[in-house]
């Protein structure tokens, strides 16, 4: 098994998704490798730690690859400094099976390989119209001279992004780029 197969978390072999240019979608989530979209995004992790990590346990927790570093730093005993890993969380207590009354990591903010930015906070995902640029002060991205419209998705009953909320939920588009805005201003999004 080649490590192309099963990028993103899915095997093209079992014949039940169809290719992009030579690369797989993500089974039933939208998307393509390095876009906004969760299925250029979402890939499942597996972790194995006898006598830590329940077998068989899985979690729903949002969590990212960054997390590994501050997950690392917390198995090993150790403190991170506050100028390191500015977007790094502790996701031990999700892999030891740890009941939390809130999640581990309040949002993540996703980058394209265009350069655009997109928010998931819980099961909401956003996607500015204008890419995140609005949220950058200094964006070396060009401005859009066609405004797209910003998309709002609730994962939980919505895993293929076909209906946007964003104009059922003019709330939430707000709050989430407001969340947004302010982890562009602060230029990151752990606390020291």
């Amino acid at each position: 098994m080649d490590f192309e197969s099963l990028d993103n978390g899915h095997d093209p072999r079992n014949g039940t998704v169809e290719s992009n240019n030579g690369h797989a979608y993500n089974g039933p989530l939208s998307g393509n490798k390095g876009e906004l979209r969760e299925g250029g995004h979402r890939v499942p992790f597996v972790a194995r730690w006898p006598g830590h990590i329940p077998a068989g346990a899985a979690s729903g927790e949002l969590i990212c690859l960054i997390d590994l570093m501050a997950t690392c730093a917390a198995i090993t005993g150790q403190s991170l400094p506050q100028d390191a890993g500015p977007d790094t969380f502790n996701v031990l207590p999700a892999l030891l099976g740890e009941a939390r009354d809130r999640p581990l990591r309040e949002f993540l903010i996703l980058q394209a390989g265009s350069g655009d930015i997109g928010i998931r906070q819980g099961p909401w995902m956003l996607i500015p119209g204008d890419g995140g640029r609005g949220a950058r002060k200094s964006s070396h991205l060009p401005q859009r001279n066609n405004a797209r419209k910003d998309l709002l998705f609730n994962l939980s009953d919505n895993l293929k992004e076909k209906n946007n909320l964003a104009a059922e939920h003019p709330e939430k588009v707000k709050e989430l780029a407001a969340i947004l805005q302010r982890a562009c201003e602060e230029g990151r999004t752990r606390r020291p």
